[in-house]
């Protein structure tokens, strides 16, 4: 669903995340925006880790459409037309979560991570032993540096100025 993002996000304010933002004033665009956030979190996290040498691996992972098993969720987002339409059309490609949880436990216990992490650090996973398509949004480099700027931001402001250490190498 990152790809359901606006072209125009560029995370430089919060404003961009929440619905004040008139490219996010749909549940749709909100969520694309949330998810490309995640991506783009997770590379630049994987970027600054592998500079410190640590062994702590980061990827993401997509569940894929999960049936949250609440009848009536699409009806709550959407309204009632278009949510029993959105729900008719989903349905048949919606996992269970069972299955929507395969792709994320085999990214946090598959030896063939750890045994190959330079191939999955800041991967995005959409099932066991794949990548996932990301579009060229989540490959920006510099949206990933505004976001990490952006969230640190956000942190100093509610946790203070000091709540936060440079990333450096051991």
């Amino acid at each position: 669903m990152h790809t359901a993002a606006s072209r125009t996000v560029c995370f430089i304010t919060y404003a961009e995340l929440s619905p004040e933002s008139v490219e996010s004033s749909s549940p749709l665009a909100l969520y694309g925006r949330a998810q490309l956030a995640n991506l783009l979190f997770a590379k630049r996290l994987a970027r600054l880790l592998s500079f410190s040498r640590t062994p702590i691996r980061t990827l993401a992972a997509d569940p894929g459409p999960v049936h949250p098993e609440r009848p009536h969720q699409f009806q709550k987002a959407y309204g009632p037309v278009v949510g029993i339409a959105a729900k008719a059309v989903m349905a048949p490609f919606e996992r269970s979560p069972e299955e929507g949880c395969l792709g994320m436990l085999w990214a946090a216990t598959a030896p063939e991570v750890e045994e190959h992490w330079e191939k999955w650090q800041g991967a995005y996973v959409s099932a066991p032993r794949v990548r996932g398509a990301e579009s060229d949004m989540a490959q920006d480099e510099e949206r990933g540096e505004l976001l990490w700027t952006m969230s640190e931001t956000l942190v100093r402001r509610v946790l203070g100025n000091d709540a936060l250490h440079p990333w450096t190498s051991p």
